[in-house]
């Protein structure tokens, strides 16, 4: 009996260390989107670009809205990955299933924000480089 606890203890250990181990690499991509928002930025900002097309500025504003929003949001992002981070230290106290079960689905949940903004995000950086490559000045 004591080594069935044992086990089930141990196993909780692994799995909360898991858990642990994907939020870290959610805060680290999160650091790295937020260094990518602020280059993309001033990307936008920089005087590198030929107006070849007829709504450029106006698509560059919507970019840079666009962009605005994604850095609001990484913030409120960022906050709660580290919430969560803290609070997966409680799950090591559970004593029974559903107390597991509510941390597991917290960060379910997260884990399906997280992946809904990172993916939102490539594909506006991908829109923008779209659209910006054949725009930039070269020399001939």
């Amino acid at each position: 009996m004591a080594t069935s606890f044992k086990k089930r203890f141990n196993d909780r250990e692994g799995s909360t260390e898991v858990l642990q181990k994907e939020t870290d690499a959610w805060l680290y991509e999160i650091f790295s989107t937020t260094e990518h928002i602020r280059f993309l930025t001033k990307f936008l900002q920089a005087d590198i670009f030929e107006a070849r097309q007829p709504n450029m500025f106006e698509m560059f504003e919507s970019f840079k809205e666009k962009l605005d929003a994604y850095r609001k949001a990484i913030f409120i992002l960022n906050r709660e990955a580290h919430n969560h981070k803290n609070d997966l230290d409680g799950m090591k106290d559970c004593d029974d299933i559903s107390c597991e079960s509510f941390y597991r689905e917290q960060h379910s949940e997260l884990k399906e924000n997280f992946t809904k903004f990172i993916a939102g995000f490539k594909d506006l950086q991908s829109q923008i480089f779209n659209y910006t490559g054949d725009l930039l000045i070269t020399k001939e």
